[in-house]
């Protein structure tokens, strides 16, 4: 397995956790991000952990 995938599988079993955790306690992902906003930067965070550093960046909050 190449480290990107490991990195990809490590980072998916993380979203699926955080994605349930974020919820409950912040809740849904908003549909625009606003810098201002707890919920956002709460989930702007778990993108950026599990974003592939292979890859280009996406601007904050882009389609998910």
């Amino acid at each position: 397995m190449s480290d990107e995938d490991e990195f990809n599988l490590m980072a998916g079993h993380v979203r699926i956790i955080a994605e349930v955790f974020l919820t409950e306690q912040f809740g849904e992902r908003c549909p625009d991000f606003e810098e201002n906003c707890e919920c956002c930067r709460r989930w702007a965070a778990l993108d950026t952990l599990t974003e592939d550093p292979s890859k280009p960046k996406e601007p904050p909050h882009a389609a998910r």
